[in-house]
C-alpha cells in the first residue's frame, strides 16, 4: 500500500510539472522567484507555461493525449523543435 501511495504522489507531482511545463530544478527555482514576487508586490508566472494543452503538446508533440498515440513513438507526430530552444511568453509577446 505504502509503494502505490509513493507512486501516486510522484506521478502526481510530475502531471503538475507537465501542466505547467517545468522540469524539477525549474519547479526550485521558480519558488524562489515567486516568493520574491510576492515579497515586492508583483506577480510572477513560469515563463514557458503555455497553459494546458499547449504544455501537454510541448512534452508529448502535437497529438491528442486522448488517442495516446503519444505511448507509441513509431505511430505518433514528434516534438517540434531542436531541443535547445523552446517557446515562452516572452517570445509569443514580441
Amino acid at each position: 500500500g505504502s509503494i502505490f501511495a509513493a507512486l501516486y504522489l510522484l506521478g502526481g507531482f510530475h502531471f503538475y510539472l507537465i501542466l505547467t511545463n517545468q522540469t524539477t530544478i525549474e519547479f526550485q527555482i521558480n519558488m524562489v522567484r515567486r516568493r520574491q514576487c510576492r515579497r515586492n508586490g508583483e506577480f510572477f508566472r513560469n515563463p514557458y507555461d503555455m497553459g494546458r494543452t499547449r504544455n501537454c503538446q510541448e512534452v508529448f508533440g502535437p497529438n491528442s493525449l486522448w488517442g495516446l498515440k503519444w505511448m507509441f513513438p513509431y505511430l505518433a507526430v514528434a516534438p517540434t523543435g531542436d531541443g535547445l530552444k523552446y517557446a515562452s511568453i516572452w517570445a509569443s509577446e514580441i
